[in-house]
């Protein structure tokens, strides 16, 4: 799996690895800042205020908002469990 551009990442719940990734310069290589678990929230507006906003659009890892991810990955699946007699 290899890093995607953000603007291409699901926005419909999925959970995804997302990551903030500085890239490289004259003098330094491309590193990755941070990376997390997460998924896109939709904006969620209170009800009976006339359309206020509760919480914006935005990357979260269901506790706080991300600062601005510039890539993602899927999720890759779980690895299976090692069998007897298989050798690592």
């Amino acid at each position: 799996m290899t890093w995607q551009d953000i603007s291409t990442a699901p926005k419909d719940g999925s959970k995804v690895i997302l990551a903030k990734i500085i890239p490289a310069s004259e003098d330094r290589e491309a590193s990755v800042w941070w990376s997390c678990m997460g998924h896109w929230r939709d904006e969620t507006p209170l009800s009976g205020t006339g359309g206020k906003i509760r919480r914006s659009a935005a990357w979260t890892d269901g506790m706080d908002n991300l600062g601005a991810p510039t890539h993602w990955m899927p999720v890759p699946d779980p690895a299976s469990p090692q069998q007897e007699g298989d050798t690592p």
